[in-house]
């Protein structure tokens, strides 16, 4: 059995030894990385189309090899440099939950995982999102601004609020969509929402 300065000889050791090597999970990049693919797993509730414009890192698109043969063409511009970003790409990473949230899905896991080509310099991005369950309506009730009576129906207004009651009672059930996305992190039943299927 090792003696305890022994123990922390080892210990101090492996530290070094973590400290000095960068973690596999890391993927070395420079200011010529771009993204080669970009893709999406798990999304089901947000169309992959919506979660694309939601991204600000962006793959070099179908066709680069065309696009680049035809750019030595006189009048043709070349395709776009697209450089990575790992801060933009943690960005992206807030946007994606802050649109789950937005939808009703407050409890929405979004990480990714990178594979790099070495010798083209080029990444392929896997967006992972775990959409969890959605928030669903289960009893609405309007009150007053103090919050301890029901809101008084105006005379004359009587059938207008009970379509707006039989309306609502139609939506139990639903997905609670939020329409501000900051009240949404907030609290589950804060912010002006709408209902959805």
């Amino acid at each position: 059995m090792p003696t305890r300065p022994c123990r922390r000889v080892f210990a101090l050791l492996m530290c070094a030894l973590a400290w000095s090597h960068p973690a596999s999970a890391q993927v070395k990049v420079d200011v010529l990385t771009e993204v080669r693919h970009l893709t999406f797993s798990g999304a089901h509730a947000l169309s992959q189309h919506r979660l694309e414009k939601l991204m600000q890192t962006r793959a070099r698109g179908p066709g680069y090899g065309l696009r680049v043969a035809l750019g030595k063409l006189p009048l043709v511009p070349p395709p776009a440099a697209h450089p990575f970003s790992p801060l933009t790409l943690q960005e992206d990473v807030v946007r994606l939950r802050a649109a789950y949230a937005a939808s009703g899905f407050f409890h929405t896991r979004v990480h990714y995982e990178v594979e790099r080509d070495q010798k083209k310099n080029l990444l392929d991005i896997t967006m992972i999102v775990e959409e969890g369950p959605p928030t669903l309506v289960r009893d609405v009730t309007v009150k007053s601004s103090d919050s301890l009576s029901t809101l008084p129906v105006p005379k004359g207004e009587e059938k207008s609020w009970e379509g707006v009651q039989r309306s609502t009672m139609a939506q139990m059930g639903h997905r609670l969509v939020v329409d501000d996305a900051r009240q949404a992190g907030i609290d589950d039943r804060s912010g002006p929402a709408r209902l959805s299927d």
